[in-house]
């Protein structure tokens, strides 16, 4: 599996959204496309990536974008109910209400929904983090295993921390 990062935030996302002049939520939602597909590759759907929705929003005056925002979140409530990621505070009418009638709370809407989405996916990928460190945990293994196990991951560039395996078994 490929680690994600977990430490996102909509402080950050704003700065570097203002720094690069709107280059940032591009960067960001072709980056949700891709982790989107990857981690809930079981569900056999696909999120559409940034080309795609870029041509698209301007085929029909920026509605398909929001229609993407609501499908991702959408899709990462549903890996929150499949693999019991509790947590996960967004799904798509929530992102779609926030994103409408928040902006009468003096422009704060659009804001508290894309912090619940950045929460969200961060709980995401830390779920699946957790799964694989409980399965690990639940093998019954002994020191030198231990040491194949980190080999294993090491070599076929999964990135876990022979620590974290330690600190499980």
């Amino acid at each position: 599996m490929e680690k994600f990062k977990t430490s996102r935030g909509l402080f950050l996302y704003i700065i570097l959204s203002a720094i690069t002049f709107g280059i940032y939520p591009l960067y960001y939602m072709h980056r949700v496309s891709y982790e989107l597909n990857v981690t809930c590759a079981e569900d056999g759907n696909h999120t559409r990536g940034l080309i795609g929705v870029f041509l698209l929003s301007l085929i029909t005056f920026g509605i398909y974008s929001i229609i993407w925002w609501y499908c991702a979140a959408n899709r990462m409530e549903q890996y929150g109910y499949r693999n019991k990621a509790y947590g996960i505070t967004i799904n798509g009418i929530k992102y779609l209400l926030w994103n409408t009638f928040g902006t009468l709370l003096f422009g704060l809407g659009p804001l508290i929904a894309m912090y619940k989405f950045i929460h969200s996916h961060n709980i995401k990928f830390k779920q699946k983090e957790r799964l694989i460190f409980v399965a690990i945990k639940m093998l019954p293994l002994k020191e030198g295993s231990i040491r194949f196990i980190y080999h294993f991951l090491s070599a076929t560039n999964k990135t876990l921390e022979k620590s974290n395996i330690i600190t499980l078994i």
